[in-house]
């Protein structure tokens, strides 16, 4: 059974998905100053939105035609603990955009970090313990979510 079948994706998503690993390697001039935690802090940073929005697309294309019943209740709460996460800090992110480099905008960010880290462990969890082809995408981006909020380089 190969991969595409047992998720039931098609190759072109399975393409833009692992594409997104290129990028925050590509992001890099030279190979000698490569550093690969601050990569993986990129590659989190960079495509955790995309795991969200491939893994909401992914369960909207395999839920079932009748909406009045929800298939799977645990991946539902997984796609909006990882969502919730994600909006957490894409919006604190905008926000530090807009006010700039205080001090309060770093100690709103430790604790909206309880908060992001919290539904992104639930999200990991639930995707664990849930059916259905979803999980692995939500699993990936729970601990992408889980990334995002790590304030140095790690490795």
């Amino acid at each position: 059974m190969s991969v595409t079948t047992a998720f039931k994706v098609r190759p072109k998503f399975l393409a833009a998905l692992v594409a997104s690993l290129v990028v925050p390697v590509a992001l890099y001039e030279a190979w000698e100053h490569f550093d690969l935690g601050m990569a993986l802090l990129d590659f989190a940073f960079l495509s955790t939105p995309l795991w969200v929005l491939a893994a909401w697309w992914l369960w909207w294309r395999t839920r079932k035609s009748d909406t009045s019943q929800i298939s799977n209740p645990g991946a539902l709460f997984a796609l909006a603990s990882i969502s919730t996460n994600a909006f957490v800090f894409y919006g604190w992110l905008v926000y530090r955009l807009a006010v700039g480099d205080i001090p309060f905008v770093w100690r709103l960010k430790d604790d909206l970090s309880y908060i992001g880290i919290t539904s992104a462990f639930a999200g990991l969890v639930t995707s664990l313990l849930c059916q259905g082809s979803v999980r692995v995408v939500v699993a990936i981006g729970s601990i992408l979510g889980l990334m995002i909020w790590v304030s140095i380089g790690i490795l």
